[in-house]
C-alpha cells in the first residue's frame, strides 16, 4: 500500500518536474518508466521506457537505462528471452559508453542472470553473477564461478547480497537439473 501511494505521488512529481522545466528530458522518462513499472502497470512503464530510450538518441548516457526498464518490464511480463536481449543491448551501450563502472552495469548482470535461470540455464546466470560479484568487489577478482569473497571481503551492499543469493539458487537449480528432482 505503501509503495502504491509513493509511486503515485512520484508520477505527480514527475508531471510537475517536467511542466516546470517546460520540457520532458531523461529523468521524467526514467522516473515516470520506475513509478509505473512499480504499480505494475507494465504498459504505460514500456511507454516511457521507449520514450527515455528516444530521449537518449541525444543524451546517450541514458540508452542503457533504457534498455535496462525494457529488460524488466519484459522479464515481469515473462517475456524472459526478450529480456534478456535487452539486457544484452544495456551492457553493450555501457561498454560502448566505456562507462563499465556504472552501478547499474552490475545490476544488469544480475538481471540477466535472473532471466537465464527463468528459462533453466543456471551455468549462463552463474556467469552473470560471478561477473556482477567481480565488478562489485574490488578485491575480488575471479572467472571461476565456484569461487566467492571470502566474508572479508563483503562489503554491506544489498546487490553484492543480491548476486550472492541469485547465484546459490541458481546452483541449486543445476543440481536439481542433474539429479531429475527437486533438491530441497
Amino acid at each position: 500500500f505503501n509503495a502504491y501511494n509513493h509511486s503515485q505521488e512520484a508520477i505527480g512529481c514527475f508531471l510537475r518536474y517536467a511542466s516546470l522545466q517546460g520540457e520532458k528530458d531523461a529523468v521524467f522518462f526514467e522516473g515516470m518508466t520506475k513509478a509505473y513499472f512499480n504499480l505494475g502497470d507494465y504498459r504505460n512503464a514500456k511507454i516511457f521506457a521507449l520514450q527515455l530510450q528516444e530521449s537518449a538518441k541525444t543524451a546517450i548516457e541514458h540508452e542503457p537505462m533504457a534498455f535496462q526498464w525494457l529488460g524488466l518490464i519484459s522479464q515481469a511480463e515473462q517475456q524472459h528471452k526478450k529480456a534478456i536481449t535487452c539486457y544484452q543491448k544495456a551492457l553493450t551501450q555501457w561498454r560502448i559508453a566505456e562507462d563499465t563502472a556504472h552501478y547499474d552495469f552490475g545490476k544488469t548482470k544480475i538481471f540477466l542472470g535472473n532471466a537465464y535461470r527463468s528459462i533453466a540455464l543456471p551455468y549462463q546466470a552463474l556467469r552473470y553473477y560471478q561477473d556482477a560479484l567481480n565488478g562489485f568487489i574490488p578485491e575480488f577478482k575471479n572467472p571461476d564461478i565456484r569461487q566467492n569473497p571470502t566474508p572479508e571481503q563483503l562489503p554491506n551492499e544489498i546487490w553484492v547480497m543480491e548476486a550472492l543469493l541469485n547465484k546459490a539458487d541458481a546452483w541449486e537449480q543445476s543440481f536439481d537439473q542433474k539429479a531429475g528432482k527437486d533438491s530441497t
